[in-house]
């Protein structure tokens, strides 16, 4: 029966074909995301220069901007803006013990009774703080950065 081996050998490459395929990944696309970490306010004083520094080179050091509006004398405004979240933590431990004994060894064994307790206590705490790092540049209508504003706040 040459057609069912032909056919089961076309299932099995398929299946192959499929699993392969979903075992396999692309690389991941370049993304401003990764390039965001990059900006920090000497990266921006070190890229940005008033009057020399074009969108494209903008573009290339910092990817994308968040938002792009236009001033009320209609040049272009680019702002970046990055948020970032730490945790701190620490931990406190405790430990305890109150006991009553009694007695003592006949061969290695205990003889007697006793009573008694221990008891242990962890605390934790935690710290979060966020911070965000804002830049806005000023295009001039030839793609010339024309001026730069940088805050920052932490709380």
């Amino acid at each position: 029966m040459p057609g069912k081996r032909i056919l089961l050998g076309g299932v099995f490459l398929l299946t192959a074909v499929f699993i392969y395929g979903c075992a396999t990944s692309p690389p991941p696309l370049p993304s401003s995301a990764s390039k965001s970490r990059r900006l920090t306010p000497g990266m921006v004083k070190s890229t940005i220069r008033e009057g020399v520094t074009t969108q494209n080179d903008v573009l290339s050091a910092f990817g994308a901007p968040n938002i792009i509006t236009r001033d009320k004398n209609g040049r272009e405004v680019w702002t970046y803006d990055v948020q970032s979240v730490s945790h701190s933590s620490a931990t406190t431990s405790r430990s305890g013990g109150v006991g009553i004994a009694g007695g003592g060894l006949v061969r290695g064994s205990p003889v007697g009774g006793g009573a008694g307790g221990s008891g242990n206590k962890s605390t934790s705490t935690g710290e979060t703080s966020s911070s965000t790092f804002t830049v806005m540049i000023t295009f001039t209508g030839d793609g010339i950065v024309q001026t730069y504003q940088m805050m920052s706040s932490q709380f």
